[in-house]
């Protein structure tokens, strides 16, 4: 079901009745009845997917709980009978039992997923590697469940925190469904932490007009990001990509800066449709983005775009992979010979690993992982160059604080984002490297004045309105990272201005949203 369909609409209009209407205690049912509907619109079998990472991480949970309850059990019934030694032993008895289960639980879901989006890439891979090629090979055809990432990443991330004793296992199964199956973030996110959205999941909710008309208010404003900016952009991006061969470095540049804009207002606005639709119903999901563009370092980018998953990346991977056995080895002989590499070496190496698998993660294309490890080299030589850097704001303080170098380096930052835009969007990682080169090279200027431009920007794809719901998403946005929420802002105003731009909204969206709204794309990242 599309959050840009007639059909949705009538679901969230009808769920929201259901949901106030019923007694407060079966709310969560009645979001959990709407999450399976929801998912299974598409299709029913899609649903055992779900059912199946659910069950099995719900199960293996409760069953670590149980072993850590039985030992604490034994240990207390065995009080002062038991030496250091037996007790020690009982203990790692215990731990190898949870090992086994966490293990096996993990990579049963986390193989899943591999075997759905990898298996084809890795067979062709490794056939080519052998030199046998892969012209021959028979590509095995998977039903690939919507989201599958996003809740497989919720899910695992539960069962890590409770193997790891963070809180106690959910003892109904159901409401543990509703957690990895919420309707509004199980297409595109963001990922949820269960002591945060499980908790909330469970509470009642009283009837509240101010979460309706917030709500509404953030999903027209994501609505106006999609239909009216991103899906015009994504026809113009699309056409410059898939014919690259036929233009210049400068149509090459125009094209990347629309995806840019492109990617972040599919993106953003789908997360804006999601929170908006969950807060109608009391529940507020994790924040997902924090204006990545205005970001002057790419280590501030990342903390700004996709922070879920920027989050779970550095909770679950960077942190436990920087602690671990190898690494603090490394670090400790690394300090013999110079404190410096001991410190960030290991970063380097933990953010080279993050963003391979970020890459991965966003799909089985060549193009991705290169897009991927981009992110991390810049990473690592920000670490590396980290102690230039500072003394470089010693030596020019007044160079560094002033607005000028701010602006400076936003703007460098998001050239560095934008070249790695390139593998990100170009069709092979081959159009992406030719595509660079002929920005840099031959940027052939005259196809903005001979028609080739003006060929690919119909007036009524990008027209000069564009400009000027460009600057107006900006100036949201600034107002956001100076001041506030605009909707703060906005419930401070007389009732008349509020429905006034309310209706200003409506109106942006009727105006300039593609003629086959209701037949929009889907959201770039729910291929995730």
């Amino acid at each position: 079901m599309s959050f840009v369909s007639g059909a949705f609409f009538i679901f969230l209009f009808t769920g929201l009745i259901l949901y106030y209407l019923c007694p407060k205690r079966v709310q969560w049912v009645v979001l959990l009845g709407m999450s399976l509907v929801f998912y299974c619109w598409g299709g029913v079998t899609q649903a055992a997917y779900v059912l199946f990472t659910s069950a099995t991480v719900w199960a293996g949970a409760r069953v670590l709980e149980q072993m850590e309850g039985s030992l604490k059990a034994e240990l207390k019934a065995k009080k002062g009978l038991l030496s250091a030694e037996e007790k020690k032993a009982l203990k790692a008895k215990t731990k190898r039992k949870k090992q086994r289960v966490f293990w096996g639980v993990l990579l049963a879901n986390l193989g899943i997923l591999a075997v759905i989006k990898y298996y084809n890439f890795t067979a062709e891979l490794v056939l080519s590697a052998m030199g046998r090629g892969a012209s021959g090979f028979q590509k095995v055809s998977f039903l690939v469940p919507l989201g599958i990432s996003f809740y497989t990443f919720q899910a695992v991330s539960y069962l890590i925190d409770v193997y790891n004793g963070k809180y106690a296992a959910e003892k109904n199964p159901a409401r543990f469904l509703l957690f990895v199956s919420f309707f509004p973030q199980v297409v595109q996110g963001p990922i949820g932490r269960y002591d945060k959205l499980g908790v909330q999941l469970r509470e009642e909710h009283a009837f509240a007009s101010r979460n309706l008309w917030r709500g509404a208010v953030l999903m027209l404003w994501g609505y106006l990001m999609k239909l009216a900016i991103a899906d015009r952009l994504g026809r113009i991006t699309g056409d410059i990509f898939a014919g690259y061969e036929r233009y210049g470095g400068c149509i090459a540049v125009i094209g990347v800066l629309f995806y840019a804009v492109q990617l972040y207002m599919d993106f953003a606005g789908g997360i804006n449709i999601v929170t908006g639709a969950a807060e109608m119903f009391g529940i507020r999901l994790a924040p997902n983005f924090k204006r990545p563009y205005f970001a002057a370092s790419m280590g501030d980018f990342w903390h700004r775009w996709h922070i879920s998953l920027g989050d779970w990346m550095r909770d679950y991977l960077f942190y436990p992979l920087a602690m671990s056995r190898p690494m603090m080895a490394m670090s400790k002989r690394l300090k013999k010979k110079s404190l410096y590499l001991s410190r960030t070496l290991p970063a380097i190496v933990g953010n080279l690993v993050v963003f391979f698998v970020v890459g991965v993660w966003h799909g089985a294309q060549m193009s991705y992982i290169l897009w991927g490890l981009y992110n991390g080299v810049v990473l690592a030589l920000s670490a590396a160059f980290a102690p230039v850097f500072k003394a470089f704001g010693a030596k020019f303080p007044r160079l560094t604080a002033s607005g000028f170098w701010h602006v400076f380096r936003v703007i460098r930052t998001f050239i560095v984002v934008c070249i790695g835009y390139f593998f990100d969007r170009a069709p092979t990682v081959t159009g992406a490297l030719k595509m660079i080169h002929r920005a840099i090279r031959y940027p052939m200027l005259h196809q903005m004045t001979d028609g080739t431009w003006y060929a690919l920007r119909p007036r009524k794809e990008i027209g000069e309105w564009m400009i000027g719901l460009l600057l107006l998403v900006f100036a949201v946005s600034l107002y956001q990272e100076r001041v506030g929420s605009v909707r703060d802002w906005m419930e401070k105003q007389p009732k008349w201005v509020r429905w006034a731009l309310v209706y200003g909204l409506l109106f942006l969206i009727i105006t300039f949203a593609k003629a086959d709204v209701l037949d929009a794309e889907g959201f770039m990242y729910a291929a995730f």
